[in-house]
């Protein structure tokens, strides 16, 4: 029996359960499930995006995509703060340790340069 493949997955056990981390979810009570999902999509999606609409509004940001460096740079800056206050507030439904890692790993992404 070969025991390099059971050796390879003791290295980084993160890369074995990510296929498995919508299962995982689905054993949240249902209360949870809700909340989580409505604060994962209000904080990363909705609140960036009308952010971002009144920036373009105000003339803050010449157009969404944001050509110049200067300009996404104050953008990216609010959104990683969305993730932030996301990891923030999901610290209170006592969930596993690996989803809060997820949001403040996004958090990390969007704001180091």
């Amino acid at each position: 029996m070969d025991t390099s493949s059971h050796a390879d997955a003791n290295v980084c056990p993160i890369i074995d359960f990510l296929p498995r981390m919508p299962f995982f979810v689905l054993l949240l009570p249902e209360r949870i499930k809700l909340v989580l999902g409505g604060l994962v999509i209000a904080n990363t999606l909705l609140l960036p995006l009308i952010f971002i609409w009144m920036m373009k509004k105000r003339g803050i940001i010449s157009s969404y995509q944001m050509p110049e460096r200067g300009e996404r740079s104050f953008p990216f800056a609010v959104t990683g703060l969305f993730y932030f206050a996301t990891w923030y507030m999901m610290n209170s439904l006592g969930l596993p340790g690996m989803y809060y890692l997820f949001v403040i790993g996004g958090a990390a992404l969007i704001i180091i340069p």
